[in-house]
């Protein structure tokens, strides 16, 4: 007896729990808790007395119905696809989202203006200068444009 309430509790206790109180079992373990099986109605007591009995005078119906007043899911249930997936990929995107706008907001509000040396103008006026120059002549901008 001390044997079977060990591995009760052992497969107790691999049964997930969630939040919401609803039981979820495991392929590894689909013994599910005595406290997850809900209270059997007159027709199901009356299947589980022919239970006892010859398998081979059940049906095919019968003996799902018995399956599934044993176990919650069956292992194709346990297995399907949840879509989880889509929430996340949702989750991520609005993430994505919201930390593009908060740095639009920076680099729009928040950030100093770019310096003058950024513009055309002045990029084209220190190329000139360099040109004149004659700066780096082997390999720089001096080395391309010769004809200066």
């Amino acid at each position: 007896m001390a044997g079977a309430l060990r591995s009760l509790r052992y497969f107790s206790s691999l049964v997930r729990s969630y939040p919401s109180g609803v039981m979820k079992e495991l392929p590894c373990t689909p013994a599910p808790l005595a406290s997850s099986v809900p209270a059997r109605s007159s027709e199901l007591n009356a299947l589980k007395t022919k239970e006892m009995g010859s398998w081979k005078e059940l049906t095919v119906e019968e003996k799902v119905t018995l399956y599934n007043a044993s176990f919650n899911t069956t292992f194709a249930g346990m297995r399907a696809p949840t879509g989880e997936w889509k929430s996340v990929f949702g989750g991520v995107g609005v993430g994505i989202g919201v930390a593009m706008v908060f740095f639009y907001v920076l680099r729009e509000y928040v950030a100093p203006p770019k310096p003058h040396t950024i513009t055309p103008e002045w990029e084209a006026a220190t190329r000139d200068k360099l040109l004149k120059q004659k700066a780096n002549p082997i390999e720089g901008i001096g080395s391309r444009h010769r004809s200066v």
